[in-house]
Parts: C-alpha cells; sequence; structure tokens
C-alpha cells in the first residue's frame, strides 16, 4: 500500500432513513485495501464506464479493449492504499456488498501530473486520456494552492439501486479525511457531468478551468460532437 496508512479503516457509517420510495439502509465508508482491489477494479469497470459523460460521449461502452484496460488502470491507482468504498452493512441477500467505489491517487509536484494510463492504451482511451490532460494542464494546482501535492480522483461509481441518495456526497466529502490521512491539503478532479458538478460545488470545489466539448479538438476532428453534457469542469478543494 503506497502510503502505509495501515490497516483497512472505517471512515464514516452513514444511515439513510426510508422514504416513499426507498426502505432505510446503513452503510459504511471505507478505505480500499489489498484485499480489495481487485473487487473495486470489477466494480468501476461495470458501473464508471456505463455513466461516465466522456466514454458515453465517446461510444465506447461497448469497446472490449477499453474495458481490459480500464480494469488495468484502475488496479494502479487502487494499489496506492487511498481509494474509497462504501459496503451496505445491513443487506439480508448481499451482506457487505459494494455500492459505490471513488478510486483515488496522489500527484506530486516533482511529478508532471498526468492522468495515469494503462499499458498500451486503444486509441479511444488515449483521447478521452488527452482530454483530461487538456484539461488540466490549464490551471497549475500546485501553484494556485501552493502546495506540493494534491489528491487526485480518478472516478467515482455508484451501483444503480442506491443512486440518487447522497453516497456520492459522502463519499466526496469523505475526501477530506483521506487528505488529512496523508496530510495532503488540496483535492483535485476533473469533473464530466452536469450532476457531479453540481456536487463538487455543493461540497466545497471550485472550479479551476472548462473545456467545451462541443469545440473541442484532436488533431483537427471533433471527438465529442453530442456530448451527453458539453462542459467538463477542472475543480479543487482545500480542507486545510
Amino acid at each position: 500500500m503506497g502510503f502505509g496508512i495501515g490497516k483497512t479503516s472505517i471512515i464514516k457509517r452513514v444511515k439513510i432513513g426510508k422514504s416513499s420510495e426507498h426502505s432505510a439502509f446503513r452503510y459504511r465508508i471505507q478505505l480500499v485495501d489489498e484485499s480489495l482491489i481487485a473487487e473495486a477494479a470489477e466494480f468501476m469497470d461495470e458501473y464508471f464506464i456505463a455513466n461516465s459523460n466522456l466514454e458515453n460521449s465517446y461510444d465506447s461502452v461497448d469497446d472490449e479493449e477499453m474495458i481490459d484496460k480500464n480494469y488495468s488502470f484502475w488496479r494502479v491507482p487502487l494499489s496506492e492504499g487511498i481509494s474509497l468504498a462504501a459496503f451496505l452493512e445491513d443487506d439480508e441477500d448481499d451482506e457487505s456488498r459494494m455500492i459505490c467505489c471513488s478510486v483515488l491517487g496522489v500527484e506530486k509536484k516533482e511529478e508532471k501530473p498526468v492522468v495515469s494510463k494503462p499499458e498500451k492504451p486503444s486509441k479511444r482511451v488515449e483521447q478521452i486520456l488527452q482530454t483530461q490532460e487538456d484539461l488540466i494542464g490549464k490551471a497549475d494546482v500546485f501553484s494556485l494552492f501552493n502546495c506540493d501535492a494534491y489528491v487526485t480522483g480518478h472516478g467515482m461509481a455508484t451501483a444503480p439501486k442506491f443512486q440518487r441518495r447522497g453516497i456520492g456526497e459522502e463519499m466526496l466529502r469523505a475526501r477530506s479525511q483521506i487528505c488529512r490521512l496523508t496530510n495532503i491539503p488540496v483535492s483535485a478532479a476533473v469533473f464530466t457531468g452536469e450532476a457531479s458538478q453540481k456536487l463538487a460545488k455543493k461540497c466545497g470545489y471550485e472550479t479551476l478551468a472548462e473545456l467545451d466539448l462541443t469545440t473541442y479538438r484532436i488533431d483537427g476532428k471533433l471527438i465529442y460532437p453530442n456530448p451527453d453534457w458539453p462542459v467538463i469542469k477542472w475543480m479543487a478543494a482545500r480542507y486545510f
């Protein structure tokens, strides 16, 4: 594990009350340790691609090569030991199953901040990652926040049954604990959808840079002519 934080620790337990449409449930947010890496990678493979604005806009959900390479990609940041997962605690049918995962890593000033890449990525993966790199390059987190490192978000996904229940907000707010555990005061990530951008703003993230997908080109070619949401944002928050 990259930061020697220690054995798996529970960050928070949350209870969601019953509503007119949903039953009550409880879940815990915890660090992803080595024993959970494979499960977390498979979870992200199943749910993140299908719900990501960039991937959907590129029509890459059925790209088997991308899915295989994504799986390899998730394992790299997950091995740093600071990612988070939410586990259902009172599901009689499938106790303690993962219902949300947030893959996190650390970017350091002495290393050029780039989007982590899988080995031999497909053309689609390369273009999606280049899109994020071009956006990140518009604003330097290190100089803007006078920091030597920041916690970065590689992606977050929630199982469909548990979406719109506030889990994403709890997971995003839990990044403050990761920043304190690693003694890194700043967190930053690319937020690609309308809902995630609104959530990030609600949780105290500020927009550092934007990129309009409808006009964005690589080698003169429009990559996302009809995106689900036209603007992706590079956003960050300082916790201490």
